[in-house]
């Protein structure tokens, strides 16, 4: 168990728990929960920080490339087809996330959608749910 405090402007879920925006909630599965490609990023790049050490260091320090290979697999032939989620540039530092190629969010900026390639299916249902218009 860990207090796990968010320091984005977008909500996170970690662990099952959606931590709201410069809040802190408790993760009860940290160890668990801090073994994620997402949860790894995010705790590299301080968007997120926890009173308790994560359970494996394993991953610290991926390249964005790998997290995206860690969060969708790879794409191969035998593969099944990779999220239907993708970050679209909309211009002028402007972004927006697709489903099937139709915009689900709002526009946001590249500091709130770098991290979206790593997050889990799940993380990012959540992530679209609270950044639609």
């Amino acid at each position: 168990m860990a207090t796990v405090t968010n320091n984005h402007t977008s909500p996170l879920k970690v662990g099952g728990v959606t931590i709201p925006p410069k809040g802190s909630r408790t993760v009860e599965n940290w160890h668990m929960a801090s073994t994620s490609g997402a949860v790894r990023a995010w705790l590299k790049s301080e968007t997120i920080t926890a009173d308790e050490p994560a359970a494996d260091q394993g991953r610290a320090g991926l390249r964005h490339s790998e997290l995206r290979e860690l969060a969708n697999g790879p794409t191969t032939a035998s593969e099944p087809d990779p999220s239907p989620y993708a970050v679209k540039e909309k211009g002028a530092g402007w972004f927006a996330v697709t489903k099937d190629g139709e915009e689900v969010t709002k526009s946001l900026r590249k500091d709130a959608v770098e991290l979206f390639p790593a997050m889990t299916e799940d993380e990012k249902a959540t992530f679209v749910e609270a950044n639609k218009d």
